[in-house]
């Protein structure tokens, strides 16, 4: 702000500044003209940004006080006032600046006026006594009678003296008849128009218009009807006689006509003027044109109107907040002043909770990094964004905290929880995609390395039917001939086991197997299914434990489905068990369930390949080259698919190469009668 350094008025633009209570306890100087400067004796840098308290110690907090009921009432006001730090009197207009809490103080020195007065008191002291005792010279009086005709002479003591004052008195007359017309002055700069009414306030004795009235003529009886417009008339004849009732000062402001016609806003001030008895019998008035401050209060009001609208329609909560400080002048707290439903919705809390209370005094748990931002937004002026959790309310906010006039602090944010919960599933679903890419890039290089594994295996049975065929064709040798037949149909049994491997793969994806249900005792089909598979693991060398109980475990399942299970994981185990190896199997009853064990000590599982033992095509390689018993890598899939059409499960497990697997499939039991024989168990190898 740039105050003019040129007059000899000091001019000091201030803040007030409030306690914990928002009473006015000190003031803040934001801007100073040289004038004042010089009046507190220091250069206006040092002077812009302290406090009124640390330059004077002394000050009295009642002017404190002062400002702020000005600040409440947004009028001028004009008071003496005497500084000690100076030992004289200021002329001091107090100024408001539209915010409550800022104001512009001009201190004009009235010491000279101040003597003057004295000194004319003073000479009316001394001009009393001496006409009651004069001790020197000599007055020369005419007398006159009661119509006016000399009558003879008297001569009083005392001339020199006389004379004297005579000559004081004159020049102190003289010095004040100045004074006063600076003062006259000043008003007439101070204001903007001047008028002087008769006692009853029917005639205008004169107005002047300063080009935003017309000029006043003497003894004007239309004034009302000249400068005021009709709709107003009865309110300021209310006034007005109301103001003669209680002899009492006119402060009111209205409408007038202006000199251009155009219709305007004045602030008005009357004194009456009293005569000897008490009665008026003038008025002596001034008015300042308030047009454009009236234009600013419609405008202020209506942007308050769509403030209010927006503040309590908006989807964003917004908290308006007075700001607490330190004594180093940091905010350390903040006072809520007002919170719209918004606020209310998006917390849950109520206004009564919050409304006249500090931030720490409702949510003392809040962190200094939460005070900080608004020391930061109230020092920076800037508006300060964050996000922040609210451990009361299980919510995520996004917040920002901006400067409001009056020096003030505005809080909005929105509830983002939907918006943070969305954004974390999109991150689960990024994650999921990039799993399920590589889930297909695998699949599909499964499916290659399947389509190479079964071009392999269609070839070798199909090469040694064709060497059988033709061995058949030429030779006549029987021995020869059964030996070609006996492989032919080892080999054709490979080639159907392939086959059927493929359809049955093709009907689970396209949901088409068919199971054939029948109520059955499970113990037996897993000896079946040994018993089916007990050569192969005869030839290999490889030892097959089994231990079953022999309490009959009753399902209702397809026992065709249920041997292929069984049969294919112990083919598992075998193809993966070195010549000496031992694999075991047991079925027991446990928790409604009937849980088949495969175990083994071969070549075992790495953990990386574990979860992909049951995908279709993922043959593991666990032995790094290819086993000699082939297969097509379906088995376990079949498995896992057939386990879970009956809601049931198969895992594997192993603690690393070289140190076996264990293959469990869970089947859950039927509901119906249960054997009660003994809970023996039967073992054999």
């Amino acid at each position: 702000m740039d105050t003019n350094n040129d007059i000899s008025v000091g001019i000091q633009i201030v803040q007030l500044l409030f306690d914990d209570q928002g009473d006015p306890i000190d003031y803040l100087y934001l801007d100073v003209n040289s004038t004042f400067a010089d009046f507190l004796g220091w250069a206006k840098e040092e002077i812009v940004g302290k406090k009124a308290t640390d330059f004077s110690s002394s000050f009295d907090p009642g002017w404190f006080l002062k400002y702020g009921e000005i600040g409440k009432s947004g009028k001028n006001d004009r008071s003496e006032m005497f500084s000690e730090y100076h030992g004289c009197w200021f002329d001091v207009l107090v100024l408001p600046l539209g915010e409550h809490s800022k104001f512009a103080i001009l201190h004009t020195d009235s010491r000279e006026r101040k003597r003057m007065e004295q000194a004319l008191r003073t000479l009316e002291e001394k001009y009393n006594s001496l006409f009651q005792s004069m001790d020197q010279g000599a007055i020369a009086l005419e007398l006159y009678d009661r119509e006016g005709n000399p009558v003879g002479k008297r001569f009083v003591e005392g001339l020199g003296t006389l004379q004297a004052i005579y000559t004081e008195q004159k020049n102190a007359e003289e010095a004040l008849k100045k004074s006063e017309e600076r003062y006259r002055a000043f008003v007439r700069t101070s204001v903007d128009v001047v008028y002087h009414m008769s006692g009853d306030w029917s005639q205008m004795h004169a107005l002047e218009g300063k080009k935003i009235l017309e000029d006043g003529q003497p003894s004007d009886r239309s004034w009302m009807q000249k400068y005021i417009p009709a709709d107003d008339h009865p309110f300021i004849a209310e006034m007005i006689h109301t103001a003669i009732m209680n002899k009492s000062f006119l402060d009111l402001e209205h409408r007038i006509f202006k000199v251009d016609g155009s219709i305007g806003w004045i602030h008005s001030r009357a004194v009456p003027m009293f005569n000897a008895d008490g009665d008026i019998v003038e008025w002596f008035g001034t008015a300042s044109d308030i047009t454009k401050k009236r234009q600013a209060e419609d405008a202020l009001r209506q942007s308050e109107e769509r403030y209010r609208a927006l503040f309590d329609n908006t989807e964003y909560g917004f908290a308006l907040e007075k700001p607490l400080f330190d004594e180093n002048g940091n905010v350390r707290d903040v006072r809520f002043l007002e919170l719209n439903p918004a606020f209310q919705k998006q917390t849950g809390y109520q206004a009564k909770d919050f409304l006249g209370k500090t931030a720490l005094e409702v949510i003392p748990h809040v962190g200094p990094e939460w005070i900080a931002d608004f020391d930061k937004a109230f020092r920076s002026g800037q508006p300060v964004e964050s996000v922040y959790y609210g451990s009361e309310t299980k919510r995520w906010y996004a917040k920002t905290i901006f400067p409001f006039p009056g020096g003030l602090l505005a809080e909005q944010f929105m509830d983002i929880t939907e918006h943070k919960r969305i954004e974390e599933e999109v991150r689960e679903s990024e994650k999921k995609a990039s799993a399920l890419v590589a889930k297909l890039e695998a699949t599909s290089a499964n499916k290659n390395e399947f389509l190479r594994i079964l071009s392999h295996e269609l070839r070798n049975p199909l090469a040694a039917i064709t060497a059988g065929l033709s061995v058949l064709e030429v030779s006549n040798d029987q021995t020869r001939n059964e030996k070609a037949m006996k492989i032919m149909r080892r080999q054709s049994n490979q080639l159907c086991k392939l086959v059927n491997d493929l359809l049955d793969i093709t009907r689970i994806d396209q949901n088409k197997i068919k199971l054939e249900n029948e109520r059955i005792i499970l113990n037996e089909v897993a000896k079946n299914a040994l018993e089916d598979i007990k050569p192969r693991f005869e030839k290999k060398g490889v030892l097959l434990c089994e231990k079953i109980h022999a309490r009959p475990i009753r399902l209702n399942a397809d026992p065709i489905r249920i041997t292929q299970c069984i049969a294919n994981l112990l083919h598992n185990a075998l193809k993966f068990t070195a010549p000496g190896g031992t694999v075991w199997i047991s079925l027991k009853e446990e928790k409604e369930h009937a849980v088949i064990s495969i175990r083994d000590n071969g070549i075992g599982i790495s953990p990386e390949i574990i979860s992909q033992l049951f995908e279709p095509f993922a043959q593991a390689d666990r032995s790094l080259h290819r086993n000699e018993d082939g297969g097509l890598g379906l088995g376990l899939s079949i498995v896992k698919s057939i386990a879970q059409m009956y809601d049931g499960s198969v895992t594997a497990s192993s603690d690393g190469l070289g140190k076996g697997s264990l293959f469990t499939m869970c089947l859950p039991l039927n509901d119906g009668d249960v054997d009660t024989l003994t809970n023996a168990v039967s073992e054999s190898t």
